[in-house]
C-alpha cells in the first residue's frame, strides 16, 4: 500500500513533505485567538455605541455631496456649518411639527372612540366587558403614547432626553467624519498606492450615497405633494398625512398604495366625489413617480447596472427597521447600496480584465515539490490579521441574523415563493409578449382573487364553526370520555366537567384580564405585518430576480460561468418543484380531510380541513399530524365510524405519498424517507417550523448537484424558466 501511493505520488510530482511547528507559532495562532475573542467582547458590549458610530458616518457621507456643492462658492468650514445647521433645523422641525399635529388629532380620536364606548348599553354583554375591562382607558393610555413612540421610538417621553444626548454625540462623530474622514479613508484605501479594490470600493460609496439622497429627495417631495392634496380636499391631520405618504415613498412597489390610502379613506368620509378626486390624484402622482425612477433619476446608474433594485432594497427595509423606525431604514439602504454598487464595480473590472486578450508566454510548468521538513516559524502578521478579521466579521454576521429573527425567516420564504412563481412568470412573458413587471402583477392579482375568493366561502364555514365550540366542545368531551382505554381515566379527571366551567368562566376573565386578548390582537397584527413583507418580497424577488442573477454571474470568472448556470438551475428547479408541489398537495390534503369529515359527520369540518393544509407543510410528520385531530373526533361519534374513517385516511395517505406527491414533486426531491426525517428534525430544532419545512429542498438540491444525471431539466422550456430565477 506504502509502495503504492509513493509511486503515485512520483508520478504526478508530488514527495510528501514533513511538517513541523515551532513552540513560536503555537505561541502565535493562540495570540491571534485571543486577540479575536477580545474584538467580539468589545462588539459585543459597545454594540450601541457603534451603531452610533455607523449612523455618524452615513449621515457624513450623505452630506458630502450638498457640502461639495457650497464648496465651490465658499470656504469648506463655512460650508460644512451651513449644511449641518440647516439639515438639523430641517430634521427637527419636521418632526416638531408632526408631533404637534399628530398629538391634536390623536385628542380628536380619543374622544371619538370614548363617545363611542360610552354609547354601548352598559346592561348587555358588550358593554359588561368593556366597563369590567376598562377598555376606554387602555385605549386612551395607548393614544398617548402614540406620539411618543411614533417620533422617539419609545412610549416613554422621559426616553426624549436619552435620546437628545445620542442625536447630539451623533452629530459630533458625523463633523469629525466630515472633517477627517477623507484622510483616514485615503489611508484604509492604500494611500498613494491604492489597493486593487480601492477604486471600487469608492465608487461604490459614492454611488450608494447619490442612491439614497435621490430617495430622500423623493420622500421630501412626496410628502410636499401630499401636504397639498390634505390641504386641497380638507382632509384632517394634514401634517400627519404628509408625513405618512413621505415615509412610504420608498417602499417599492406597495408604497404608494399605503400610503395614499388614509388619504382616500378619510376623504371618503366626506363623500364619494372627494375619495374618487382624491384617488385619481393618487393615481396619477404613482404614474409621474414611475415615470421619473424609470426615465429621469439615476439613469447613468441604471445602465451600469449599480442600481439598488427594488428587492435589495425592500430587504435594506425590513432589515433596517429591526433597529430603529427611521435611522435603521437609512442606515440599511446605504449599506445595501453600498454592497450592489461595489459588487457590481468589481463585476465590471472583471469583464474588462477578462476582455484582454491572453499573452503567447508559454505556462508555467510545475515544480515537483522535494521531499524534507517544512517548518512554521512564525505567522505573517498581514495574512494573521485578515484571516482573524474574516472570522470576527463571520461570528457578527452570524449574531446579527440571529438577531433579526423572524426577518430571515421572511426573505426566505419570500424567494422561495418566487422561485415557485418565476416559470409561470416566464411563460406569460414568452407567449403573451407582456413585459416581467406586467406579467408579475397579472400573476400576483390572480392568485390574490384566488385566495380571497377561497377566504369568501371558506371564512364564514370557520366562523360558524368558530361559534359552535361553546355547544360542541362539551359534547366532544364527553364523548371521549366513553371511548375504550382512555375513557375511564378522562372521566375520573371531569375533563367534561372542567371544560364547561371554563367556557362558562371565559366571558368574565377576559372581561378582568385582557392579556390574552392583547396579546392575541399582538399576535394577528405580527402576522399581517409578516404577510405584507413577505408578499413585497415575493413581488421584488421576481421583478429583479434576473438582474441579481445576472449581478452575480458577473462576479464569477469567466471559465465557471458554465457551473454557475448549472447551480443555478439545479436551484430554481428543484425549489420551485417543491413549492409548487407542496401547495398543491396542502390544498388536496386540506380538501380531502373536510370531505371525509363532512361525509362522515365528524364536527368541525372546516377547522379539521384548514389545519390539516397547514400541517403538510411539514415533511414526513405533516400527515400524521393533520390526520390525529380527525380522527379523534370522529371516535367521538363511535367507536366503528372512527376506525373507518381511520381506514379511509391511511388509504388517503397511501396514495398521496405514493401516487401524488411523487408526479407532483417529481424526483428532484425525492430522498430517502430516514434522511428526510432526520433533516425535518434537525432543520426544526435549528429553525424551527421553517427550517423543517425548507430543509427538504435543501437536501434535494445538495442531491441534485451530487448527481447531475437525476437533476436534468425535464425539456428545454424549463430549463429556460428555471434559468429566469
Amino acid at each position: 500500500m506504502d509502495e503504492t501511493s509513493t509511486r503515485r505520488r512520483r508520478r504526478v510530482g508530488v514527495v510528501p513533505t514533513v511538517v513541523a511547528m515551532r513552540p513560536r507559532f503555537v505561541l502565535e495562532v493562540i495570540g491571534w485567538v485571543l486577540a479575536a475573542l477580545v474584538a467580539l467582547t468589545v462588539i459585543s458590549r459597545s454594540r450601541h455605541v457603534l451603531e452610533l458610530v455607523l449612523l455618524a458616518v452615513v449621515l457624513a457621507m450623505l452630506l458630502r455631496g450638498p457640502i461639495n456643492a457650497v464648496d465651490r462658492r465658499l470656504p469648506r468650514w463655512a460650508a460644512i456649518t451651513i449644511v449641518v445647521i440647516a439639515s438639523i433645523l430641517a430634521v427637527g422641525g419636521l418632526l416638531a411639527l408632526g408631533s404637534v399635529q399628530l398629538s391634536q388629532e390623536i385628542d380628536v380620536v380619543g374622544n371619538a372612540v370614548t363617545e363611542r364606548i360610552e354609547a354601548v348599553d352598559p346592561e348587555s354583554a358588550v358593554g359588561r366587558f368593556l366597563v369590567d375591562g376598562k377598555v376606554a382607558e387602555r385605549i386612551e393610555k395607548r393614544l398617548d403614547e402614540l406620539p411618543s413612540q411614533v417620533i422617539l421610538g419609545s412610549p416613554d417621553p422621559a426616553d426624549g432626553a436619552r435620546l437628545g444626548l445620542q442625536a447630539l454625540l451623533v452629530v459630533i462623530l458625523m463633523l469629525y467624519a466630515l472633517l477627517n474622514g477623507p484622510k483616514l479613508a485615503r489611508a484604509i484605501l492604500g494611500g498613494d498606492d491604492p489597493h486593487w479594490w480601492a477604486r471600487s470600493v469608492r465608487d461604490g460609496v459614492q454611488s450608494a450615497a447619490s442612491q439614497v439622497r435621490r430617495l430622500l429627495v423623493v420622500a421630501t417631495i412626496s410628502g410636499f405633494v401630499a401636504l397639498a392634496v390634505a390641504s386641497i380636499f380638507g382632509l384632517p391631520g394634514t401634517s400627519v398625512l404628509a408625513l405618512w405618504v413621505g415615509v412610504w415613498a420608498v417602499v417599492p412597489i406597495f408604497g404608494p398604495i399605503v400610503g395614499y390610502a388614509p388619504l382616500i379613506v378619510l376623504a371618503s368620509l366626506d363623500g364619494w366625489v372627494n375619495a374618487t378626486g382624491v384617488g385619481v390624484v393618487s393615481v396619477l402622482i404613482a404614474l409621474a413617480s414611475w415615470y421619473a425612477d424609470r426615465h429621469v433619476y439615476s439613469w447613468d446608474l441604471r445602465s451600469t447596472g449599480r442600481r439598488t433594485g427594488p428587492f435589495g432594497l425592500t430587504v435594506a427595509l425590513v432589515v433596517g427597521l429591526r433597529f430603529g423606525w427611521l435611522t435603521g431604514p437609512l442606515v440599511a439602504i446605504f449599506l445595501m447600496a453600498v454592497a450592489v454598487s461595489t459588487l457590481a464595480a468589481l463585476g465590471a473590472r472583471q469583464r474588462r480584465a477578462a476582455a484582454i486578450p491572453p499573452t503567447d508566454e508559454e505556462p508555467a510548468v510545475p515544480v515537483p515539490t522535494r521531499q524534507g521538513v517544512f517548518t512554521w516559524n512564525h505567522l505573517d502578521v498581514r495574512s494573521a490579521l485578515m484571516a482573524t478579521s474574516l472570522a470576527v466579521l463571520v461570528v457578527v454576521a452570524i449574531a446579527v441574523i440571529i438577531g433579526l429573527s423572524p426577518v430571515p425567516a421572511w426573505i426566505v420564504i419570500g424567494i422561495v415563493l418566487a422561485l415557485a412563481l418565476d416559470p409561470l412568470v416566464g411563460w406569460l412573458c414568452k407567449h403573451t409578449g407582456l413585459e416581467r413587471g406586467s406579467a408579475v402583477a397579472v400573476v400576483v392579482v390572480g392568485l390574490l382573487a384566488i385566495v380571497v375568493a377561497t377566504l369568501v366561502f371558506a371564512v364564514p364555514s370557520i366562523v360558524d364553526s368558530v361559534r359552535d365550540l361553546d355547544d360542541q366542545l362539551p359534547r366532544i368531551a364527553a364523548d371521549l370520555e366513553r371511548l375504550p382505554l382512555i375513557g375511564d381515566e378522562l372521566a375520573e379527571r371531569g375533563v367534561a366537567d372542567r371544560l364547561q366551567t371554563t367556557l362558562e368562566e371565559a366571558p368574565d376573565r377576559l372581561a378582568s384580564d385582557t392579556g390574552p386578548l392583547e396579546r392575541t390582537l399582538r399576535s394577528v397584527g405580527d402576522g399581517l405585518v409578516a404577510t405584507f413583507w413577505i408578499l413585497l418580497i415575493t413581488v421584488t424577488a421576481l421583478i429583479d430576480g434576473r438582474r441579481v442573477r445576472n449581478g452575480l454571474r458577473a462576479l464569477v470568472p469567466e471559465h465557471r460561468h458554465d457551473r454557475f448556470d448549472r447551480v443555478s438551475t439545479i436551484v430554481g428547479d428543484v425549489v420551485a418543484r417543491y413549492a409548487v408541489g407542496s401547495l398543491v398537495i396542502a390544498a388536496i390534503a386540506g380538501t380531502a380531510v373536510f370531505t371525509i369529515a363532512l361525509v362522515g359527520g365528524v364536527p368541525l369540518a372546516p377547522l379539521l380541513g384548514l389545519w390539516a393544509a397547514m400541517s403538510n407543510f411539514i415533511p414526513q410528520l405533516g400527515g400524521f399530524l393533520g390526520g390525529a385531530p380527525l380522527v379523534v373526533l370522529a371516535l367521538t361519534t363511535g367507536t366503528s365510524k372512527g376506525l373507518i374513517i381511520l381506514v379511509v385516511y391511511l388509504i388517503y395517505m397511501n396514495i398521496e405519498n405514493r401516487v401524488i406527491q411523487p408526479v407532483i414533486v417529481s424526483k428532484a426531491v425525492d430522498i430517502p424517507p430516514l434522511v428526510a426525517m432526520v433533516g425535518v428534525l434537525v432543520g426544526g430544532a435549528a429553525a424551527g417550523v421553517v427550517g423543517a419545512v425548507l430543509v427538504t429542498p435543501v437536501i434535494g438540491i445538495a442531491k441534485s448537484l451530487f448527481n447531475p444525471g437525476a437533476s436534468a431539466p425535464k425539456g428545454p422550456r424549463r430549463g429556460r424558466a428555471a434559468r429566469r430565477a
